[in-house]
């Protein structure tokens, strides 16, 4: 949810910024927006310490959270990488008949 408004409404501070720029945009327009959102990190952080369970430190649900975040990456890395290997190889495949 968080992610979807703070795109929308980073599109619209990004707009205002481009349109006093006489329409021209740099990627640090997006910057106040990513102000406002790290000044949650530190409420996260707050909030996620005091979910752990009795006898746990804030440091294993931070690795925790880590690892688990590096597996999705790696998934992801992975379908994309199987994704463009099967292009790749249909590209060779039709390129190869079309030229006998």
């Amino acid at each position: 949810m968080a992610s979807i408004l703070g795109v929308k409404f980073s599109d619209k501070v990004y707009a205002h910024y481009r349109a006093k720029n006489n329409g021209v945009g740099t990627p640090e327009m997006r910057i106040p927006v990513l102000i406002i959102g790290s000044l949650f990190i530190p409420v996260g952080l707050l909030y996620v310490s005091h979910l752990c369970p009795d006898g746990w430190h804030l440091l294993t649900i931070l690795q925790l959270v880590w690892v688990v975040c590096s597996c999705g990456d790696s998934l992801d890395h992975a379908y994309n990488w199987y994704r463009n290997f099967r292009f790749r190889s249909y590209v060779l495949l039709v390129s190869t008949k079309s030229s006998c």
